[in-house]
């Protein structure tokens, strides 16, 4: 049996192979020697690239069935008796004090600002968001309080932490994507030319704008609009095609892994999301994918997004339609265009903007905080 540290990973709300739980965070603490089990709903009982998967029940949505969710969840983690737990979900703050109670070293990952969703949900009665969102925010910041550490994806979230937060962005692993570079100055093998968005498929992402946009373009220039992802709502999706005139396709999502060579078969990269509290402010993972792929991105105006994506994109107002339609239109009929901006934001990705940067800063939080393994990998 390894007697390297121990890190037990929980989710109740994220999927086992979720991007940032599994595919960056648990893979790369196992690849740096630590022993890592991970706990997630709907989790086999198996072991993929050095992290043990653990299964808790599927998430129910009453409240006495998430209340013995997490009960389960709180014994499930317990039993591993580990280092360190690293906690992903904000109900899971409540195990975390738990855990704390009994002695236990506990990383709170707070990758939402969920005061501003609070303020956001259309199905919280108006009246009683601001107090609901006052009341959570409280209640996370005394658990962050309380933990030893604290990850965040951004400045945005980390500054409710006063400084106590360490950031490690949701950035791409260059390694995946080099391996199928995306080529968006050559047309498909039918001369199209494709535009693409991954992401969840929901109404302020923009995404009606887009498709309208796409749908009033020149024909002539067979541009078309790839929309892949989780689409809760399948109404809007019929919406989408609809509004698409032929030219909108709505797939379900992919896994990580395929992300890369479902990019490289696109011309241009999408993400306009409507404004609110949160859009406006964190910076979106798809852009980053994007550019690491080597695609011009045409992207939401947003002052908190220049600061990574001022290169390799064309910025728009993301409510005006005609707008997104005419960022489409330029780079749909200048090839050349679309392979200098591709190139600029590939070169940015690379020297500044990469997951093994942040998965360095992972490593040297838990070296710090449970000690480094025997033999542990340098990134």
């Amino acid at each position: 049996m390894s007697h390297a540290p121990h890190i037990c990973i929980v989710t109740t709300v994220h999927d086992p192979l979720d991007t940032r739980v599994f595919y960056r965070e648990a893979r790369t603490l196992a690849a740096a020697g630590y022993r890592v089990t991970l706990l997630a709903q709907g989790a086999r009982d198996e072991t993929i690239d050095g992290v043990r998967f653990r299964p808790l029940p599927p998430r129910r949505f009453s409240l006495p069935a998430r209340a013995r969710g997490l009960w389960i969840a709180w014994r499930a983690a317990r039993r591993e008796a580990a280092d360190a737990y690293h906690l992903h979900d904000p109900e899971l703050t409540l195990i975390g004090l738990l855990l704390k109670l009994e002695g236990r070293r506990v990383v709170l990952d707070v990758h939402e600002h969920t005061p501003f969703h609070i303020l956001e949900k259309p199905y919280i009665p108006r009246p009683l968001r601001r107090p609901l969102a006052a009341i959570y925010d409280g209640w996370e910041r005394l658990a962050a309080r309380l933990a030893d550490r604290v990850i965040t994806v951004g400045e945005v979230i980390a500054a409710r932490f006063g400084g106590r937060a360490v950031i490690v962005r949701n950035l791409p692993d260059l390694e995946r994507f080099e391996a199928c570079p995306a080529n968006p100055a050559t047309p498909g093998p039918d001369g199209s030319l494709t535009a693409i968005y991954t992401g969840v498929v929901e109404r302020q992402r923009g995404l009606l704008g887009a498709a309208r946009a796409v749908a009033s373009l020149p024909p002539e220039l067979n541009l078309r609009l790839r929309i892949v992802g989780p689409c809760p709502f399948p109404a809007f999706a019929a919406e989408l095609i609809a509004a698409g005139q032929g030219r909108v396709r709505v797939e379900p999502p992919v896994p990580y892994p395929a992300i890369p060579a479902l990019l490289a078969e696109a011309h241009i990269g999408l993400e306009v999301a409507l404004p609110t509290r949160l859009n406006a402010l964190l910076w979106p993972r798809k852009v980053f994918e994007y550019m690491a792929a080597g695609l011009p991105v045409i992207r939401a105006d947003y002052p908190a997004w220049d600061a990574f994506a001022a290169e390799g994109c064309l910025a728009v107002d993301p409510a005006d339609e005609g707008a997104i339609r005419a960022a489409l239109l330029t780079l749909a009929r200048d090839p050349d265009l679309r392979a200098r901006l591709g190139s600029q934001g590939r070169v940015l990705v690379q020297n500044r903007f990469r997951w093994d940067n942040e998965a360095r800063t992972l490593v040297e939080l838990y070296a710090g905080l449970i000690g480094a393994p025997k033999g542990n990998v340098e990134f």
